[in-house]
């Protein structure tokens, strides 16, 4: 959720996860672009309203924990946890 978007290369199409040193010890790669997701992050970069790749309110999010909570509420989900379904839902995203 900390991804900017002087990490988003167009040019070369790719993505540097890497956030520095000072920050964090975590290793992170440098990912590939493909066509899907180039597209998708060109429309948000020329709608963007901040910094971030992931935003909310022209701000960063900080978390996905509200979002996530809400969301099982409002679809009436019990025993729903973002621990345990986060998982199913990337694969539900990512279209596995």
């Amino acid at each position: 959720m900390d991804l900017t978007w002087d990490r988003v290369d167009f040019q070369r199409g790719d993505i540097n996860l890497c956030v520095g040193a000072a920050k964090t010890r975590k290793l992170r790669a440098i990912v590939p672009m493909n066509a899907g997701n180039r597209a998708v992050l060109q429309t948000a970069h020329d709608a963007a309203l901040s910094d971030y790749v992931i935003e909310y309110v022209a701000g960063p999010v900080k978390s996905l924990r509200n979002g996530f909570e809400m969301a099982s509420e409002r679809a009436r989900l019990q025993d729903v946890t973002l621990l345990t379904d986060y998982p199913a839902l990337c694969l539900c995203c990512h279209g596995g």
